[in-house]
């Protein structure tokens, strides 16, 4: 039988993927029903056989816990079963008949609907809070709204609970962004910072409610910059005083404020509902309050692959759901036939959008800062999307926070520039390969095509090929080879090593450490898979692993070009300038002709951050000079191109870089860079939509996405801070990301929290004069001259120290923070030297 699972489970179709993993519906052959039933497959490390067993055994000593606790409550999937197939883990849980609650939020609830909905809720939620045990993933895509008995039941905690229980128990299952990342708004701070509580859970379900209640996305609801409090209540006004303390303490940022537990609600939301009925036993409802009139046509759920099949019954319209659901035991068991656990679908477009997300395309995000907000009756319109707080319109129509979110923009353009080549990786580990054209790759893929089909055994042939596979973007094919040579020899250390490196330009880095871990432990001798395996380390900001893999691949046959290149790009982030450009030095013997691009375009950075201009020219001008032989060749030169003024031959060679690979998100997101600097706001918007749309996790994407952001007429700031976190959440320790969020806070004047991005910028990199000098100005804007004045004098220092040029700015900033210490002599003496510097420039 086709596609049977385990021996057992029948596939029928995917249901989709996610950061935790791949889920598909089944049906179970050893069932007499043939009940059907999800399979949840984890995105996990791929253990060899010698670690499995050890490994099996704790994954179901903690399965059989949460087993027994699905199955005590009829509102919770039951979990039926578990098992690893070659080293990746499976469970099998309930599929559960009906609508995930998202599907009902398009229209406003009431407050008698939305108290009926935590009642019953909360109940199912006290189940599992009273097994210590954290849902940790609630939010309307995993609240099923039951069809035989309408009961809300809580989808979704297989895969975030299991894995936070593994992962506690120190086994590398899955990384732990993918189990903390933020769900638009719903998800708690500590739980966002990977500390996770029961308290976390009533964040989510506050907010879940308030949701129904205001039909507006929590993002899209602004904040109170004194305390982070969530200003909803403008948008619900008919709400009662006490039930909105409920809610109003359910999500408050300070989890020790919060309600501890599920129980601890719930006590207080039915005390709360007794005591309003006592006050008025029969109020009367406003047109406002009253339930919308039952249509004759329910409102439609929104299309999705975890929907039922569309001969089933329609569903009821929302305001019929509770009052139903609460008159029967919530602890009852369930008759319903086997059931579906719908979880983490992706949340369909609304009447009421959500706040932009990485995961949403640029253009999204630009319409919809021109969209209308949605109309509720007796509630003002929603504040415009990139309002930070109630107050924003009017800071925003101040000249001098428009100029200084221009200017931050105009500085993170440059810096991207600047950076932009680090994140460049060479698609192929063959030197013999020529990819300066699409019509020289296609020529040579069908060379290799064909000896590979005339010699499956020719292992060098494969490697090649899948060489050629990635330049041209084909990752598919590539996959596919790979797989095939794992099939045949799960110890081939360079099949571990390319699978390592396609899932490096996944951008899955964790899964691309473990392949080339294997690959290396395999082959001690493989330096390619060392020099990678060290690239994927400073991706998440292991910045001591990835320099301990360099250093090994520098004695290395072959690698000492590459080992140091990439030395030199961790240098440089480190803020070690002169040490970077000893690296490229050290490089330069290993590379020949054309391949000297990469060296030219180092060089070029690092005399750029020197501020030696002329020596920075010429490296440009050589590398432009030479002809590029693949597209990474062409992004490097196109970086040249436009610092020399070029923007027309920059935009060529990106171009031409997508001819050769239509899927480099890079390039892609380079070209939005070009346009961004030109002022080129659409063009840059359709660019980086590009690269989101290939890469949704790409940290180059991630920053210029941010960058364009704060570039367009009116700055979506809700858009470019959602950008920045997920870039820290895939790396927390990048200092460029740190530095631009640092100068976004001070921008937004949430001064504290730039301190604090600068100061962790400052950690990793500590001659990191940006955010120096953003944290500075934080501290003028706190009257702490002290503070800035030690900031500015370090600016000083560092400029001294790596010989790079002195800075006029830096000079007036102090002055300014000794005039505010009663420093006069000494701040006319700074006022002196700057004048004096800009003279001479």
């Amino acid at each position: 039988m086709a596609n049977l699972l385990h021996n057992r489970y029948q596939i029928l179709k995917q249901l989709g993927n996610s950061s935790t993993g791949s889920t598909v519906l089944a049906e179970d052959t050893q069932s007499p029903t043939r009940q059907r039933c999800v399979v949840k497959q984890l995105n996990a490390v791929a253990y060899p056989p010698e670690k499995v067993q050890k490994l099996q055994v704790k994954f179901s000593q903690e399965a059989t816990k949460l087993e027994a606790v699905c199955a005590g409550h009829s509102q919770i999937p039951n979990l039926y079963g578990y098992f690893a197939k070659q080293g990746i883990f499976y469970w099998v849980r309930e599929w559960i008949e009906g609508y995930p609650l998202k599907d009902f939020t398009s229209s406003l609830w009431s407050e008698k609907q939305v108290s009926a909905f935590l009642n019953s809720a909360l109940k199912a939620l006290t189940h599992l809070h009273q097994q210590n045990i954290p849902h940790l993933n609630l939010k309307p895509t995993n609240i099923i709204v039951r069809e035989a008995d309408r009961h809300p039941c809580l989808a979704g905690i297989g895969s975030k609970a299991l894995m936070a229980i593994l992962l506690q128990s120190g086994y590398a299952i899955a990384s732990e962004k993918a189990i903390m990342a933020r769900t638009a708004g719903f998800t708690a701070p500590e739980q966002t910072m990977g500390n996770p509580i029961l308290a976390s859970d009533i964040y989510s379900l506050g907010m879940t409610a308030i949701h129904l209640l205001t039909a507006t996305a929590p993002l899209k609801i602004p904040t109170d910059k004194n305390n982070g409090r969530l200003l909803w209540q403008q948008y619900a006004p008919e709400v009662s005083d006490r039930f909105a303390g409920v809610l109003t303490r359910a999500i408050h940022p300070n989890a020790p404020i919060r309600f501890a537990n599920a129980a601890d609600m719930l006590a207080v939301l039915q005390q709360s509902a007794a005591t309003q009925v006592a006050a008025n036993p029969a109020p009367a409802q406003s047109p406002q309050q009253a339930a919308p009139p039952e249509a004759s046509t329910p409102p439609k759920p929104q299309t999705s692959a975890r929907r039922r099949q569309p001969d089933s019954p329609t569903v009821v319209a929302p305001q019929t759901i509770l009052p139903q659901a609460v008159t029967s035991s919530p602890a009852a068991p369930s008759t319903a036939a086997p059931s579906q656990a719908i979880e983490e679908t992706v949340v369909s477009p609304q009447a009421s959008p959500a706040a932009p997300s990485p995961q949403q395309t640029a253009a999204t995000v630009v319409a919809s800062r021109s969209a209308a907000p949605p109309s509720h009756p007796a509630t003002p319109p929603s504040p415009p999307a990139y309002s930070p707080n109630a107050d924003s319109g009017s800071l925003f129509k101040n000249p001098f926070f428009k100029a200084w979110i221009g200017l931050l923009a105009a500085g993170m353009g440059i810096a991207a520039f600047l950076l932009f080549g680090d994140n460049l990786i060479p698609r192929s580990s063959a030197a013999t390969i020529d990819a300066s054209s699409p019509e020289i790759l296609a020529e040579t893929i069908d060379t290799l095509e064909a000896s590979v089909a005339d010699n499956p055994d020719n292992e060098q042939a494969s490697m090649e090929l899948v060489d050629a596979y990635l330049y041209s973007g084909d990752f598919d094919a590539a996959d596919a080879i790979i797989d095939n040579m794992l099939d045949e020899d799960d110890t081939n250390a360079n099949a571990l090593y390319q699978q390592g490196r396609l899932q490096f330009y996944r951008s899955d880095y964790d899964r691309a450490i473990a392949s080339l871990e294997d690959s290396v432990a395999q082959d001690g001798r493989n330096g390619a898979a060392v020099n990678m395996l060290g690239r994927a380390y400073q991706e998440i900001g292991d910045y001591d692993s990835a320099e301990e893999q360099f250093e090994t691949a520098l004695s290395m046959r072959g690698q000492k070009g590459e080992a140091n290149l990439n030395l030199a790009r961790l240098k440089k982030l480190q803020g070690e300038t002169q040490a970077a450009l000893d690296h490229v030095n050290a490089a330069a013997g290993a590379f020949r002709g054309d391949d000297k691009i990469k060296i030219h375009t180092q060089r070029s950075a690092l005399y750029f951050d020197l501020r030696e201009r002329s020596k920075a020219e010429e490296e440009w001008e050589a590398a432009i000079a030479l002809s590029p032989r693949n597209p990474e060749d062409y992004v490097l030169q196109s970086i040249s191109q436009f610092f020399l003024g070029d923007s027309e031959g920059a935009i060529a060679n990106i171009e031409q870089a997508l001819a050769i690979n239509p899927n480099f998100t890079e390039a892609y997101a380079m070209e939005s860079l070009i346009h961004l600097n030109q002022g080129n706001i659409e063009a840059a918007v359709t660019a980086i939509d590009e690269a989101v749309a290939l890469d949704e996790f790409s940290i180059s994407a991630l920053k210029i996405i941010a960058d364009v952001a704060l570039s367009t007429p009116e700055p979506n700031l809700e858009f470019a801070l959602t950008a920045m976190d997920q870039a820290l959440s895939i790396n927390p320790n990048n200092p460029y990301i740190l530095n631009q969020r640092c100068s976004f806070m001070l921008a937004v004047q949430e001064v504290e929290t730039a301190i604090d991005n600068c100061t962790s910028s400052i950690a990793v990199n500590p001659n990191n004069v940006e955010a120096y000098n953003s944290r500075g100005q934080a501290y003028l804007a706190q009257f702490d001259f002290e503070s800035a004045e030690e900031d500015f004098t370090r600016i000083i220092e560092i400029n001294e120290e790596i010989g790079r040029a002195p800075d006029a700015a830096a000079y007036a900033q102090r002055a300014a923070a000794r005039t505010g210490l009663g420093e006069g002599e000494a701040a006319k003496a700074d006022l002196d030297r700057a004048f004096e510097i800009n003279s001479e420039e």
